[in-house]
C-alpha cells in the first residue's frame, strides 16, 4: 500500500532517559551525589514506518525514535530505508548519511537566466512563489510547468523553477513563460533541466 506523503523538516526530541551504551543517568540533586552524564544519549530507531517506493506527505510519520516520532520534510517518495528496528540512529547516519531518503515530488530543478526572456522591464522582475510553463527550445515539443523557487542574492538576472513530471527531459534547454499559451512576450528566460536532490531525513539528537 502507498502513502502519500510530504516532507517537513525532520523533528524529534530524545526523551534522554539513558547515557551512552544503555547506563541510566542520574540526575544532580537526586540523594546519590551524582552529577549528570555529559556523554550524548545513545538513540535507537523502534518503529519504521516507511519501505522503499512509499510516497510521503510533510507531516506523516515515517519512523519512531525511542518515543518520539520522525516526520517526513518534504512531499515526495521514499527511495531509500538504511533503518531498522533496534538500530543506533547514529551509526545508520555515520554508514549511510541518513536514516531514510526522500526523492521530491517535483523531480526536476532548473537553473535559469533572464538573459534569453523577451525584453521587458516587467519580464526581468521574478517572483518566487509564482507559477511558470515550460517548453523545450528544439522543437516545442516537449511541455512542463513549474515553481519559482529561488532567487540568486549574487546575480540579479539568475533563478531557479521546480517542475513537475511533465515531459521534460533531463540535461534539455526550455525556455519559461509566465503564460500557458506561451506567448512570446511572456517568456521570462531560459534553463537547464537538471534532477532536484534527494532529501536525507535524518534527526539530531537533543537532550
Amino acid at each position: 500500500m502507498k502513502k502519500t506523503a510530504t516532507l517537513g523538516a525532520l523533528s524529534w526530541r530524545s526523551p534522554c532517559p539513558r547515557g551512552a551504551g544503555g547506563n541510566r543517568v542520574r540526575r544532580r540533586g537526586d540523594g546519590r551525589g551524582r552529577r549528570r552524564s555529559s556523554r550524548p544519549t545513545a538513540v535507537w530507531w523502534r518503529d519504521v514506518r516507511v519501505r522503499v517506493g512509499d510516497s510521503v506527505k510533510i507531516g506523516d510519520p515515517i519512523a519512531t525514535v525511542e518515543t518520539s516520532k520522525t516526520y517526513a520534510s518534504t512531499d515526495g517518495t521514499v527511495s531509500g530505508v538504511f533503518a531498522r528496528e533496534g538500530d543506533s540512529a547514529d551509526g545508520v547516519k555515520t554508514q549511510y548519511g541518513a536514516l531514510v531518503y526522500i526523492e521530491p515530488i517535483n523531480r526536476y530543478t532548473l537553473e535559469c537566466s533572464t538573459e534569453k526572456g523577451y525584453n521587458s522591464s516587467e519580464n526581468r522582475y521574478i517572483h518566487i512563489g509564482e507559477s511558470v510553463f515550460l517548453k523545450c527550445t528544439k522543437d516545442g515539443s516537449h511541455q512542463g510547468r513549474g515553481v519559482v523557487t529561488g532567487l540568486d542574492e549574487k546575480e540579479d538576472n539568475k533563478f531557479t523553477v521546480e517542475g513537475d513530471r511533465r515531459r521534460v527531459y533531463m540535461g534539455e534547454t526550455v525556455d519559461i513563460y509566465r503564460s500557458e499559451d506561451y506567448a512570446s512576450a511572456s517568456r521570462i528566460g531560459r534553463g537547464t533541466v537538471g534532477r532536484t536532490k534527494t532529501v536525507p531525513s535524518t534527526p539530531r539528537a537533543a537532550c
